[in-house]
């Protein structure tokens, strides 16, 4: 309606609850007697046909609805609060219209299905493609571009870890995650950080145009010879210049040892893999970037930019 205010995510946070209140007030009943309903309709030769129809209580949709939403929550570029993605969110961000995966994700995000598999091939390429476009220079587009990443990175966190523990922790960096694809993501994301200490500005292209879809297919070869060229060239600077040079030795020794501990650098990384990988390196890049503050004579946000 004219004039409406969009909805808010506490308000989402708010519905997601109901159950869990009512329950503990004996109440759900109330829940699990309502009966939900959704037709989902597209057009055919002129006519409205009705592709989908999923009926259950409102009970169970709100409680398949918070897993969902708990799968698909993922940190902000600049450390906002994780937040959930909507299905339309994430089938626009990642451009594409196939009909099977909206269907899929909606018997997913309100009945409770497994993510369609499909869905974790299509968001993984998204993802490289948009990390090799590299920075752009108009404000808003970059701001799109980075919504759109952690929109399809949310979308692999979906498909990686939907009604696990991991949905939880996956939500922003988890120290205690000992995957090494997830390892090497973070290992990329502190070597690009040295390179943008020691080049002393803001750059628009890093070692994350060029490389990350090499380094995230096969980590030994590439992360290797991006590991070496830090440690030379890079990391000296900081340590001259005084720009935290102890903390991103320690933080590349740490990763190099533990991921060593595990057998060492994987050579190739399957797609379920490459998922972890990026959302790795997006969890640990987020780190480095909230202790900085984006323009503030800027007025648009990621909120603001959403599809």
């Amino acid at each position: 309606a004219p004039g409406k205010p969009p909805a808010a995510l506490n308000q989402l946070k708010e519905l997601l609850g109901y159950p869990h209140k009512l329950k503990a007030q004996g109440l759900n009943l109330l829940l699990d007697e309502t009966k939900f309903y959704l037709a989902v309709l597209s057009a055919n030769k002129g006519r409205m046909v009705v592709r989908e129809w999923l009926s259950e209580s409102v009970g169970v949709v709100l409680e398949r609805l918070d897993s969902y939403a708990e799968a698909t929550r993922l940190i902000g570029s600049w450390g906002e609060e994780p937040r959930p993605f909507t299905v339309k969110q994430l089938l626009q961000s990642l451009k594409t219209t196939d009909p099977n995966l909206l269907s899929s994700l909606l018997r997913t995000a309100y009945l409770g299905y497994l993510p369609p598999p499909d869905l974790l091939n299509v968001a993984v390429a998204r993802v490289r493609t948009l990390w090799s476009k590299g920075k752009q220079e108009d404000y808003l587009k970059e701001q799109q571009r980075l919504w759109d990443i952690q929109a399809a990175l949310a979308a692999v966190k979906l498909v990686l870890t939907y009604g696990t523990e991991r949905a939880k922790t996956m939500n922003q960096l988890d120290v205690d995650n000992q995957s090494k694809p997830y390892l090497c993501g973070c290992l990329l994301a502190v070597l690009e950080e040295a390179q943008r200490r020691a080049s002393g500005r803001d750059i628009n292209a890093t070692i994350i145009d060029r490389f990350y879809s090499s380094v995230a297919a096969a980590p030994a070869s590439h992360l290797t010879r991006l590991h070496n060229q830090a440690l030379r060239a890079h990391v000296p600077k900081l340590r001259r210049q005084g720009k935290g040079y102890g903390e991103i030795t320690d933080l590349i020794g740490n990763l190099m040892k533990t991921i060593g501990e595990k057998g060492g650098l994987p050579n190739v990384l399957p797609i379920q893999e490459q998922g972890e990988f990026g959302i790795g390196y997006w969890s640990q890049r987020v780190v480095f970037r909230k202790r900085k503050k984006p323009d503030p004579t800027e007025t648009n946000t990621n909120e603001e930019v959403k599809s």
